[in-house]
């Protein structure tokens, strides 16, 4: 397989050479995506120059680790998203209204802590903290000048503010990405990784998604078996809309009914101090048990 990659990574060199556009060596790395103990080690070329191996590198603004895990990335953007915090502070400061201050949050700061989420969104507590961390100190900042923010809690705040959790508008994002890629809207063939239940259905258990089985924790944290515990946890009518969406109107009203099941389990169960109403593929072990019945 090596001498194989290597001979792509040389075809690939010639056609570059035959069109003008050649490949700066300095700038391909090789990166090994495996969490073997003793990963195969191969020295690639380009040209006559080898290629450095490196554990991490940054693919379209997303960290990729050879470990496959994420804590580099989360840290990387929440360093991003409190610099960009602390430029709106001094910039703005508090004169401004109550608007513009979340709408310079959510425009410059949390759409940093959202770009390709379903990619890397985590399940670790610790990552998780850390994420929402930012968007509780930013709370506080909007409504600096409207209430006293240090008389209302993170919940508050958000139900004050209109918003949601971060760990709440990951979920909507998977769930998004799995209906688009239903309707065909994503060159994603997720059938190939998923598929509905085929036992007769109850009335609860209308599409229902086959839980994947993981030999990992690192697979069991990723895209695929923490969707079917996020989609199977939807209310049955919220499971048949998204089930039946086919064209970009359908899309919106299923979004609509999806972020107002959203906001009702927010506003019905989140506890600020209760890391398990964070999310609903929560992994300590109370949760599985709970799922599990």
């Amino acid at each position: 397989d090596c001498d194989k990659l290597q001979a792509d990574i040389s075809s690939m060199y010639e056609w570059s050479l035959k069109w003008g556009m050649s490949f700066h060596p300095s700038k391909c790395k090789v990166l090994r995506l495996t969490r073997s103990k003793s990963p195969i080690t191969f020295t690639y070329h380009l040209s006559d120059i080898a290629l450095c191996s490196v554990s991490s590198m940054n693919d379209l603004g997303v960290l990729a680790q050879s470990d496959l895990l994420w804590n580099r990335h989360i840290v990387n953007i929440v360093a991003k998203a409190n610099s960009m915090m602390g430029f709106i502070i001094r910039t703005v400061g508090y004169d401004s209204s109550r608007d513009v201050r979340k709408a310079l949050y959510v425009t410059l700061v949390r759409s940093l802590l959202e770009y390709c989420c379903p990619v890397w969104s985590p399940l670790s507590r610790n990552l998780m903290s850390l994420l929402e961390g930012v968007q509780r100190r930013a709370t506080k900042f909007i409504l600096r000048t409207n209430v006293n923010a240090s008389e209302l809690d993170y919940k508050d705040r958000l139900l004050y503010l209109n918003m949601l959790p971060l760990s709440y508008r990951r979920e909507i994002a998977d769930i998004m990405v799995f209906v688009k890629s239903l309707s065909n809207m994503y060159d994603l063939k997720v059938s190939e990784y998923v598929s509905f239940s085929t036992r007769p259905a109850r009335s609860n258990r209308s599409y229902i998604l086959m839980p994947s089985r993981c030999k990992t924790s690192t697979f069991a944290m990723s895209y695929i078996p923490r969707l079917a515990t996020e989609w199977n946890k939807l209310d049955v009518a919220v499971r048949n809309k998204g089930a039946a969406t086919s064209n970009q109107s359908e899309l919106l009203s299923f979004k609509r009914c999806l972020v107002k099941f959203a906001v009702d389990r927010f506003t019905n169960h989140f506890a600020p101090d209760d890391l398990c109403t964070w999310s609903t593929a929560c992994k300590c072990a109370t949760c599985l048990a709970l799922r599990l019945r």
